[in-house]
């Protein structure tokens, strides 16, 4: 179901809040990035070990505290899916991510792996097709069309009648399986980079004034206004 993504309850969706409602929602692997959060990335600093300057790494809680409503619906929310709760959320979610690319790395070696296998008995199953009919060894033999389109019913009956074949299905079921339980991983992994993204995002805006120009922290108030701009006509 839909849900209106009003974030700040003024009653209209702004351009941010939309933002915030696609980091928090979507499931494709993209990682969305604001014009504010690149304009924080070349004009602001989140070091650690300075008293006086935020970093990523702090408490959740004060994160939250300096965060817009977007930000917070997008911290919030992508915490839950990712079942994260400790108040270092930055660490939580770094180690989570790293997790998740040790066990994609781990899925890509077996998926080799019973690739591998799969090559030698589609090898067996190609010699007894070729057995049966020599010419199609030579894919511009004469007689190559012919056999595949008049006597394809009795090609897939050698195929999969051979004894191995039982066996490369299962492999490619295989196969398949651990495309997508990395598929899943992937999405899982890109929403862990959004999280660290606007995390990072958040420590940024709480120094820019800090360590910028006013002549900088002008231009920022002046991207984020517009995008605070409302999205729908009324």
């Amino acid at each position: 179901m839909y849900i209106r993504p009003d974030y700040d309850g003024d009653g209209h969706v702004s351009l941010s809040e939309a933002h915030a409602y696609v980091q928090i929602t979507s499931d494709t692997i993209d990682i969305p990035l604001a014009t504010s959060d690149i304009f924080l990335r070349s004009c602001s600093k989140a070091e650690k070990g300075k008293a006086e300057m935020v970093n990523a790494e702090e408490p959740v809680e004060k994160l939250l505290g300096l965060a817009t409503a977007a930000q917070r619906a997008v911290i919030e929310g992508l915490s839950k899916q990712l079942e994260l709760k400790e108040e270092g959320r930055m660490v939580e979610v770094r180690g989570a991510a790293d997790k998740i690319d040790k066990e994609r790395k781990g899925l890509d070696s077996q998926k080799r792996k019973v690739q591998r296998d799969m090559g030698g008995l589609r090898g067996q199953i190609q010699a007894a097709v070729k057995f049966r009919w020599p010419e199609l060894s030579n894919p511009w033999h004469p007689k190559a069309t012919s056999i595949i389109t008049k006597e394809a019913d009795e090609v897939v009956k050698v195929i999969e009648g051979h004894p191995r074949f039982k066996k490369f299905d299962e492999m490619y079921r295989e196969v398949e399986a651990l495309d997508g339980r990395n598929r899943d991983l992937e999405r899982k992994w890109v929403k862990c980079q959004r999280l660290m993204q606007t995390l990072q995002s958040v420590a940024l805006g709480g120094n820019l004034s800090k360590i910028a120009s006013e002549e900088l922290q002008e231009k920022y108030r002046e991207i984020v206004e517009m995008e605070g701009m409302r999205l729908e006509g009324k």
